[in-house]
């Protein structure tokens, strides 16, 4: 069988589609498809949803999408408390990053 690897989706590309299916996303994201359906399922990614009808289905909004890679906390439906949670959790992991590199 011949496998190719693709090149995954750039920002424009991705910003630019109605419907971004759970391949595109997790090659966009650099995670494998069996991961990123799991967390999908779970509720653990802000820019989709998942269903289970007769099968799972999935909803991946573009531009939440872009905005999760790129770190991008959305405000929107959020209060004050929410925000700040938000941030700290961003400073917890970026600090955890930086330590890894000393």
């Amino acid at each position: 069988m011949n496998h190719r690897k693709y090149a995954p989706p750039t920002d424009e590309e991705i910003l630019s589609m109605n419907r971004v299916s759970v391949l595109d996303a997790s090659r966009y994201l650099g995670m494998t498809y069996a991961m990123l359906s799991y967390k999908l399922q779970m509720g653990e990614m802000p820019f989709g949803i998942a269903e289970f009808k007769t099968k799972w289905c999935y909803q991946i909004f573009p531009k939440k999408l872009y905005n999760y890679k790129h770190g991008i906390v959305e405000t929107e439906g959020l209060n004050i408390e929410e925000i700040i949670q938000n941030i700290k959790l961003q400073l917890g992991v970026l600090e955890k990053s930086l330590l890894n590199r000393v």
